[in-house]
């Protein structure tokens, strides 16, 4: 399907590469033609060896061995030497071609459909018109009553089990699953789990195979799985090009579903939730605590009522970014401090410990330690002994 570029070694059992700046003088003795092809319906097999080299554009050569049953095509872009009872045909690359032919004895010809071998491709998977993209957090006993809309839309359950029901049929969608609904069907959904987090996705598709996908319930791969964490992570972005890449990974997911396992790396995905909306709370929380670090008042419910959340979800951020809940980046970042103030030397321990809002020099003391392997009077006098 795709033309190769030639080289001396893919194109050997055809014939010779000549190099672009070779002279041809040797060429004297042959007949020569500038081709024009109108089209690309006959091959051509010669008795004596055969010199082409492209003269105007690029082109494409269609070779074949007299045993062989398909054409072989390349990128007629340099000088070639045809063998004696190879069958060749060279046309326009989509664009204005001609070649120099030289060539001696008789030839023979015999229709040929390049059609049938085109290698200029037309993408067949084509996801356009981007209506939505949502990521959503349900509690207990969500419902959602159901509707139908002229276009397609895809479900990727994140955390928790979904049912959903399409016209008569019920699905359990699981983590890691996600099913695609045809344009004009009905479709509702609801979840008995604690929490539920799914991806919504509405859009275009153009394709004569989408039949196959219609209403089907896949699982996601590691792949399918990464593109609609980008695709979550680039609609929050908002950029001038988003849409443009949210629908390039549409493409990709269609693509995987239509070509791939349906189980296939299952047990390696986990929730991506924390990675898209949740990143940028994690990344405004880290601010608030760099520029607060001093603030008596810092601490988790601090930081959580700045940026209008829960404790309990910002925890579950730090948990998924850092490993460590709230309090402990709090703290961490605070020894981190620590250390530094103690190599400027400006202030004593006690007073470090006091400006940063240890409730108590043990405390501090002991954090430090837990941390670094050695107290803060310990690290003092390994710093001055340096």
């Amino acid at each position: 399907m795709f033309a190769k570029l030639i080289h001396h070694h893919n194109f050997a059992g055809y014939g010779d590469t000549i190099r672009s700046g070779d002279n041809m003088q040797f060429l004297q003795g042959y007949d020569y033609e500038e081709i024009t092809p109108d089209n690309a319906n006959l091959l051509y097999q010669y008795s004596q060896p055969v010199y082409i080299e492209p003269a105007q554009g690029v082109g494409v050569l269609y070779v074949r061995k007299p045993e062989q049953e398909d054409v072989e095509t390349f990128v007629f872009s340099r000088p070639v030497c045809i063998k004696p009872g190879v069958w060749f045909c060279a046309v326009s690359l989509a664009c204005r071609f001609s070649y120099h032919l030289f060539y001696k004895g008789s030839f023979t010809a015999r229709e040929f459909d390049a059609l049938k071998y085109r290698v200029v491709y037309n993408q067949q998977i084509v996801c356009s018109n981007l209506y939505t993209v949502s990521y959503q957090e349900r509690s207990k006993n969500f419902v959602f009553k159901g509707e139908s809309h002229p276009f397609w839309e895809l479900l990727y359950v994140d955390v928790g089990t979904i049912l959903c029901t399409v016209e008569e049929k019920q699905y359990e969608l699981t983590e890691g699953m996600l099913v695609l609904f045809a344009p004009d069907v009905f479709h509702a959904l609801q979840s008995e789990s604690k929490q539920v987090s799914f991806v919504n996705i509405t859009f275009d598709l153009q394709n004569d195979e989408n039949h196959t996908l219609c209403n089907q319930v896949f699982t996601a791969n590691k792949a399918i799985h990464s593109y609609i964490q980008q695709i979550v992570v680039d609609f929050n972005d908002n950029n001038s090009y988003s849409g443009d890449y949210i629908l390039n990974y549409l493409n990709l997911i269609i693509l995987n579903l239509l070509n791939g396992d349906k189980k296939k790396e299952y047990n390696t995905i986990h929730s991506f939730f924390y990675n898209s909306e949740a990143s940028l709370m994690v990344k405004k929380a880290e601010e608030i605590v760099d520029e607060e670090i001093f603030n008596s008042e810092l601490s988790v419910s601090y930081v959580a009522n700045q940026l209008n959340i829960s404790a309990s979800y910002l925890f579950r951020c730090f948990k998924q970014h850092h490993h460590m809940g709230t309090s402990e980046y709090i703290c961490a970042k605070k020894l981190e401090i620590a250390k530094k103030m103690i190599v400027e030397g400006e202030l004593t321990l006690a007073e470090i410990g006091m400006k940063l809002n240890f409730c108590s020099q043990t405390y501090f003391s002991t954090q430090f330690k837990k941390k670094y392997n050695m107290t803060p009077s310990q690290y003092s006098k390994s710093v001055f002994r340096k």
